[in-house]
């Protein structure tokens, strides 16, 4: 009987967890409960995202849950295991009770019959390895499976396997179940006589002389009908000598008892699959020495430490039957009572050097300057002590976004809020750092042997904390950049150890990863990453004044806002400005001036070295220089993103369009390096959109990471090479001025603009290729004046440099001269159309292509002055000569009609100018469209002729069909929209 007990106050209280996946099982579990704490009322519900159902009660001295799995087999028992843990964090003993099956002999020779325990020494997963087409390649060495079992089971399980313990063990189920046996009718011993073991190679199939079923006929497999409707041969049966050694003369009387079931050690298999294959059973006993078969113990092993007891219900064969399957479930649950009263739990008795009082092991102290991060903070902390499987979870970031200041934030306010759990810090950095501080943790912990010369440091750590003794445990894993060391092998070949293998996994633990790659903070903990990212203003504006001796250098708020800014909000960058600003003794506005200055000044200030208490002594704390690590590591092991890398550092860091990225290989070779890139935080994917090459995905680069990376080549002195490719390549895919390609030329123009700033390629002929190329598009665009000082620039470079040809200069002189008539200088315009119109002419000759250009575009400078015969002239000489070699649908042609009926209307030959523009509009609207901005212009000339004609409502009906589509089109404030407004007041 059990003594007076009170329920735990909450799930904490529970140390012992036993799983079961039938409901048979269960159901026996329960019936050998002291004390049910669902039904004396007390509720203790489980953890937000638990899906297991749970009932809590007593056993002996143990506070019990039972978990009731959903489904059979190992990958449904590991999901449940996995839960246990998020709604009871203190359980330190797994406990698979139910049903198996069971090779006819242990492999100390005894005999097992049906109705036998069996109780894991260590738990073999049959069915993992590779599967070949011939073949199954079972994985055997201990270490391709499940490992071992802890060093407290094992202790528990040799103690018990002592001829005395055995016997108590033995005894205190048989009360147990004579106990069961009294109170259900379903149990009870089924017979000797249905305890059938028959030799290994005869199936379970319809014998001969009886209908053969469809399985047995074609012989894929057993009969699911029983043996004696099968006729299975009694001949075939082995002799068991347990079963018949049971009897016993009672006053002269022979009694048959049934036989008492005995409890037998031994390895367990697990597997997805029943074992019904005497075959594979006997293969695999000898083998591996399992004694038994079951579906569940690899699936909780992993997750919690595990014993597994199970009652023998068949002997793994084809000659299954459920008529054992009640009285082996009895037994177990009878077994696993009387195992439960020798368990004795790890804080309960303590072995001589341990010790409960938890160990602080964290190289930085709190510090004062911790702000924000709330949301962060409670989601490590849901991952870390309320979630279920192995409670590891990763913050990832860019370096100096304050991954490492989030964790020690993490450790104090873990000690402060639970105080039992023990904190280790370790400087993940590399191996040796890995070492020295496990080495330091192993002396707090006092493991034996540690000190030693040729001890096994990382082992000796691991085991000892995944031993439940060392009690509730964070350790923090920080700065695991390195994917060398710390991230799994690309390559399936290797099978090289890594550092990862040392980590300890134990349900009484919690591990806490910084990382600025993502590939190590998938690899170590899965889904569970927190994204840190930049600080929202308020939180870094605070956090900057709170590092100032001196908070009155940083009044105005709009300046240290703007202070900020430039710092994209980096932690690091913050407390750098801070440390500044303490040591100059100056105001946050001569920090600012600072930021402003050209990029090498920038580079400079930003290369200061400064103190920070949470960063190791070693460490490279200049936001300049924190990512030099990162950036070599990239170059060295991934090409292709180091060229992306290289390449972005040359343009505007927002909106980067992949399809202006170099070529790095195949489609998968370019996702990976763009992954890499993104892994480390360096740039971020912002969108997709759509263009008149397709869609094309964007891009930002961190600022200060654009900065810094810029720097890093300059030390390399591969700047000025990377900037001259990168300008090559933006030169040779930027796009025409067609107004179809508008949607590229507005993404590519901020990156064409930052490259041929400075003077890295100043004397480059594509430079000036590319700023032609933005001239022409800032015309369409109406952004007149920069156009004019782009191609002013242009024919400046080309009229001094030597190797340009005459061409070359004429073609500058054209498209200056372009620009300069729409911006409204028609004087200028002359000036050089009137160049190149006659020194093309005396060149190439009068029928020339690019002669007639000019001629054309001279006549439209000549309409802007109004000098309107010598206009039409022109015109009429161009036009003669592409008629004959164009014809009429060509845009050349149309462009210059449309200047032709110009010509007339301003000489009052209304009717002449307004055939010839009804003309151009319903050609321009067949090749074109209706809102093609060159359409909108040849309406827009027909609405002036109405207007010129007093026909007033057909002008404004024109007018504003072509203000709305220009506003579409163009935008509100572009020029020929404000003049199309301009134009629509007359007409009303």
């Amino acid at each position: 009987m059990a003594t007076l007990s009170f329920p735990p106050s909450n799930r904490d209280g529970f140390k012992v967890a036993i799983i079961c996946a039938l409901p048979l099982e269960a159901e026996y579990v329960q019936s050998v409960f002291d004390t049910c704490w669902d039904e004396e009322g007390k509720q203790y519900g489980k953890a937000n995202g638990d899906k297991n159902a749970y009932t809590t009660g007593l056993i002996g001295r143990h506070d019990v849950v039972l978990v009731h799995m959903p489904n059979m087999g190992s990958t449904s028992a590991s999901a449940v295991a996995a839960n246990i843990v998020s709604s009871f964090p203190s359980i330190q003993l797994g406990l698979v009770v139910g049903i198996c099956g069971a090779v006819p002999l242990s492999t100390v020779g005894e005999e097992i019959i049906l109705g036998d325990v069996i109780i894991s020494t260590a738990v073999m997963q049959y069915d993992f390895g590779r599967q070949y087409h011939d073949e199954f390649d079972r994985k055997k060495e201990i270490e391709d499976s499940l490992g071992r079992a802890s060093r407290e089971i094992r202790a528990v399980i040799s103690k018990l396997r002592t001829r005395p313990n055995r016997r108590r063990l033995g005894y205190q189920l048989k009360q147990t179940l004579e106990r069961l046996e009294g109170q259900i009718e379903e149990v009870h011993y089924p017979g000797t006589t249905r305890d059938r073991l028959y030799e290994a190679d005869y199936p379970h199939q319809h014998q001969v002389g009886r209908n053969f079923c469809d399985k047995c006929q074609n012989e894929v497999g057993s009969c699911s009908r029983s043996c004696n409707d099968l006729g299975c041969d009694k001949n075939k049966l082995v002799f068991r000598k347990r079963l018949h050694s049971s009897k016993r003369a009672e006053s002269g009387t022979e009694l048959v008892l049934d036989p008492l079931p005995t409890v037998h050690f031994g390895r367990m298999g697990s597997a997805n699959a029943v074992m019904k294959s005497s075959t594979h059973r006997d293969k695999i006993a000898k083998e591996d020495g399992v004694t038994a078969f079951e579906m569940e113990g690899a699936g909780v092993w992993d997750e919690l430490p595990t014993i597994v007891i199970k009652g023998v219900c068949d002997y793994a064969d084809s000659h299954k039957n459920k008529e054992w399957q009640e009285y082996a479930a009895a037994t177990a649950a009878a077994c696993m009572k009387a195992f439960l009263s020798e368990w004795i739990a790890p804080n309960q008795v303590l072995e001589k050097g341990d010790s409960l009082v938890p160990i602080f092991h964290v190289p930085f102290d709190r510090g004062q300057v911790f702000v924000g991060r709330i949301d962060e903070l409670q989601t490590l902390k849901d991952k870390l002590f309320n979630s279920g499987g192995l409670r590891t979870a990763s913050v990832l970031g860019l370096g100096g976004v304050g991954k490492s200041r989030l964790a020690i934030e993490m450790v104090y306010q873990t000690r402060l809020e639970k105080p039992e759990v023990s904190i280790f810090w370790i400087q993940a950095v590399g191996q040796l750092t890995l070492e020295k501080d496990m080495l330091e943790i192993g002396k707090k912990l006092r493991i034996p042997g540690i000190e030693d010369s040729k001890a096994d440091i990382k082992s000796l750590v691991k085991l000892r904390l995944s031993d439940l003794s060392s009690g509730r445990w964070l350790l923090i894993l920080d700065n695991a950049d390195d994917e060398l060391i710390w991230a799994r092998s690309l390559d399936v070949s290797d099978d090289k150890p890594k550092l990862t293998d040392y980590l300890p996994r134990a349900a009484n633990g919690s591990i806490l990863i910084t990382t600025r790659s993502r590939r190590v903070a998938n690899d170590l903990a899965g889904k569970e990453v927190v994204n840190l990212q930049a600080m929202p203003v308020d939180d870094a504006v605070n956090m900057f004044e709170r590092q100032l001796e001196k908070p009155e250098l940083a009044v105005d708020r709009n300046v240290t806002t703007a202070v900020m800014e430039k710092l994209t909000y980096l932690p690091l960058a913050i407390t750098q400005s801070a440390s500044f600003i303490n040591m100059t003794q100056r105001p946050v506005q001569t920090y600012l001036q600072l930021l402003d200055e050209p990029e090498e000044e920038v580079i400079k200030l930003l290369s200061e070295n400064f103190e920070d208490p949470t960063r190791y002594p070693n460490a490279i704390n200049p936001v300049a220089l924190t990512w030099l690590i990162s950036f070599d590591h990239i170059s060295q092991n991934h090409s292709g993103a180091a060229d992306f890398l290289s390449f972005m550092a040359c343009l505007h860091e927002k909106n980067i369009p992949r399809s202006l990225l170099p070529e790095v290989g195949s489609e998968l070779e370019t996702l990976k390096a763009i992954a890499v890139l993104e892994g480390y935080s360096f740039v971020a994917r912002q969108t997709i959109v759509n263009g008149s090459r397709g869609s094309d995905e964007l891009y930002n680069m961190h600022r200060l990471v654009q900065l810094a990376t810029r720097n890093w080549l300059k030390m390399k002195d591969k700047l000025v090479d990377c900037v001259i490719a990168s300008l090559r390549r933006a030169q040779l895919l930027f796009p025409t001025d067609h107004y179809e390609n508008k949607s590229i030329w507005t993404l590519y123009a901020p990156h064409a603009q930052r490259l041929c700033e400075g003077n890295m390629a100043e004397d480059l002929p594509e430079r000036y290729n590319l700023l032609e190329k933005m001239g022409l598009c800032f015309i369409v665009d109406g952004k007149y004046s920069d156009a004019v000082e782009l191609h002013s620039a242009v024919v400046a470079w080309r009229e001094n440099r030597a190797g340009v040809t005459e061409e070359q200069i004429l073609e500058g002189y054209n498209k200056l001269g372009r620009a300069l008539d729409w911006q409204g200088d028609r004087s200028g315009a002359e000036f050089y159309l009137q160049q190149a119109f006659d020194r093309r002419r005396e060149l190439l000759g009068q029928e020339n292509p690019a002669t007639l250009d000019s001629q054309a575009k001279l006549a439209t400078t000549y309409l802007g002055q109004g000098r309107w015969k010598e206009a039409e002239e022109l015109l009429i000489q161009v036009l003669t000569t592409e008629f004959q070699r164009y014809g009429e649908e060509n845009a050349d042609i149309l462009a210059d009609q449309d200047n032709l009926a110009l010509c007339y209307g301003h000489q009052g030959l209304w009717k002449e100018a307004e055939d010839l523009q009804k003309q151009n509009l319903r050609l321009r609207q067949q090749i074109s469209g209706t809102e093609h901005p060159y359409t909108l212009t040849s309406q827009n000339n027909l609405a002036s002729t109405y207007l010129n004609q007093g026909r007033f409502e057909d002008a404004e009906e024109l007018y504003k069909q072509i203000l709305r589509a220009r506003q579409r089109v163009l935008g509100h404030e572009h020029p020929e929209t404000l003049i199309s407004q301009s134009n629509l007041a007359p007409a009303i």
